[in-house]
């Protein structure tokens, strides 16, 4: 039975399964996958990937956290932004913020911002709603005290 290997670069929402069925009805032929391997999701990479028992190790050594990747790194493409001190406890407790209670510039047309508060602690994700004419909280990550 002849073999296909390729490499798909694609977008999220892309079906490989659908894609080896497509190629297949082209070719005249049946076509299925035997074996995917994710190579990269998003901003991740293979060569990031440990394995439990690396990951055990680590854990062992008392250096997990070493190894952690920052939520607002998760994210490159978002703008990072602070608010005023004055709004800050507005965020704290979930609130939508107006542009006027931003510290630091705002790129025009962003959607999604990351916020963080006047002493550059991150807050968490935030939409905006142009109907309301503020950002408001989708995702916070705010840990009083730390």
């Amino acid at each position: 039975m002849p073999r296909i290997r390729m490499e798909v670069t694609c977008s999220k929402g892309t079906y490989i399964r659908t894609l080896c069925h497509d190629i297949g009805q082209k070719l005249g032929c049946h076509g299925c996958m035997e074996q995917l391997l994710r190579t990269r999701v998003g901003v991740f990479s293979l060569a990031q990937a440990k394995t439990l028992s690396e990951i055990e190790a680590l854990r062992d050594a008392g250096t997990v956290e070493h190894q952690l990747i920052q939520v607002p790194d998760l994210f490159p493409d978002h703008p990072r932004v602070a608010v005023k001190e004055a709004a800050a406890r507005l965020v704290y407790n979930g609130n939508p913020v107006k542009k006027s209670h931003f510290a630091t510039p705002l790129p025009e047309g962003a959607e999604q911002i990351l916020l963080y508060d006047h002493q550059r602690q991150f807050i968490g994700i935030f939409q905006w709603n142009g109907e309301k004419h503020r950002y408001f909280p989708e995702k916070m990550f705010y840990t009083q005290g730390k």
